[in-house]
């Protein structure tokens, strides 16, 4: 009897009892271990506990301390030279169409009888290439409501002189506007023409005789044509 169970376990038996358990503890391996792709594979309980809660944002650091300056860059290549202006404007020419000048006035007399004359000159910064009709000169005081001409101090419609005063007393308004110029022209009149002149205008007042004095003074401007 001892001999047959001898011959039960023999090489071949061995043999394919050792590959069973071979197989089965390969299987059991290959049973224990994945391949992970995506995180769809793993439990979200997992997955919780592997990210851990974000903390709170710390406070901003102080500033650091500034780098030193960079060393100073090539100098660039010359620009192109720009296309000429155009010439300059002379006090000696006329304004140019559209283009004003603005000033000031006064004039002032104490005593001043009733009908005495007072006369003010203004003479342009820069001329006009023609003088102005009498209509195109509009005088306007403090409390008077302005023209469509002149909208206010330092504005005045192409072709026209506008004046605007401050302050008056004593004095008819609005003041006669002459033409100075005329009076040069040959068989010139004694009386000069109402209007302005291309480089100036008188501005005529009537002193109306009051106690205290005759005084009117104000800003223009002047628009060319």
């Amino acid at each position: 009897m001892g001999s047959r169970k001898r011959k039960i376990f023999s090489y071949a038996n061995v043999a394919a009892t050792l590959a069973l358990i071979m197989a089965l503890s390969g299987g059991a391996l290959a049973a224990s271990h994945y391949l992970i792709t995506s995180t769809k594979q793993i439990s979200p309980k997992v997955l919780r506990k592997l990210k851990g809660r974000r903390g709170r944002t710390g406070a901003t650091g102080a500033p650091g301390i500034a780098g030193t300056q960079g060393p100073l860059g090539l100098q660039g290549p010359k620009g192109e030279r720009g296309s000429s202006g155009a010439p300059g404007q002379s006090a000696l020419s006329p304004i140019r169409a559209g283009q004003s000048v603005s000033g000031v006035y006064a004039v002032h007399r104490e005593p001043a009888a009733e009908g005495d004359l007072l006369d003010e000159a203004i003479t342009y910064p820069i001329g006009l290439s023609a003088p102005l009709a009498a209509t195109n000169v509009i005088y306007t005081g403090p409390s008077e409501s302005r023209p469509a001409q002149c909208k206010g101090p330092g504005k005045a419609d192409p072709g026209y002189l506008c004046i605007y005063s401050e302050f008056s007393e004593g004095v008819k308004l609005p003041p006669g506007s002459m033409n100075p110029e005329a009076a040069e022209a040959p068989g010139a009149p004694t009386v000069l023409p109402p209007g302005a002149g291309a480089l100036g205008v008188v501005l005529q007042w009537t002193a109306t005789g009051s106690p205290t004095s005759a005084a009117d003074y104000g800003t223009y401007t002047l628009t060319a044509p």
